[in-house]
């Protein structure tokens, strides 16, 4: 029973009343149901914190505007896909086109000589001491050069992730437990000062 204002639940029973008609800041249209509901079920019981409705719905519509940015980058840094037990992540990508061109120019000299003895009528078995009929020497020299070339790519492209942790896991899922934000009851505590605070 109200005993200096009007109870929430009042307000909300009055014909053609709808307490959120108003715009205010919030990420997730499925986020916003929720915090309305909750916010009807928390103060259900609760007598507002102004003589008239209007001013009442004023504040609260200016409260919401003031302080739903906030929580908004916070609820959405809930929504972000963290692993707790993950305290490294190295990613490296690595690229490299390697061309080898080989181009090459042999030279290739050479000479060599030839002896010829021959004798028409041998008088021992060693031609080179036997008297000779006739002797000749042939001299042949040899130049040539050869020139070949090639080319030759090589691509290396890869990547690779390392993840791991560090460290003690019981105290890892204890600081991310911590970290765990329930964002609607502090959007509430932030707007207990709306109603009046006597039980």
């Amino acid at each position: 029973m109200a005993q200096v204002t009007i109870e929430l639940r009042d307000i909300l029973r009055m014909k053609n009343f709808e307490l959120f008609d108003f715009d205010y800041p919030i990420a997730d249209a499925t986020w916003k149901k929720e915090f309305e509901q909750l916010f009807i079920d928390y103060f259900y019981f609760h007598e507002i914190g102004t003589e008239t409705i209007d001013s009442f719905k004023h504040n609260l519509r200016t409260r919401l505007n003031l302080i739903m940015p906030y929580y908004n980058e916070l609820y959405m840094s809930k929504l972000m896909d963290i692993h707790p037990l993950l305290t490294q992540r190295i990613e490296e990508t690595f690229t490299d086109n390697t061309t080898l061109q080989d181009n090459r120019t042999i030279n290739v000299t050479g000479s060599y000589e030839d002896n010829f003895t021959s004798t028409d009528y041998p008088q021992t078995s060693n031609i080179e001491t036997d008297i000779p009929t006739s002797r000749t020497k042939n001299t042949n020299t040899n130049n040539s050069k050869s020139s070949f070339g090639g080319g030759q790519t090589t691509i290396k492209d890869y990547s690779k992730v390392i993840e791991g942790f560090t460290g003690n896991q019981n105290e890892l899922l204890k600081s991310y437990r911590e970290n765990i934000i329930n964002i609607n009851k502090m959007v509430i505590d932030e707007l207990k000062t709306l109603f009046i605070l006597v039980y």
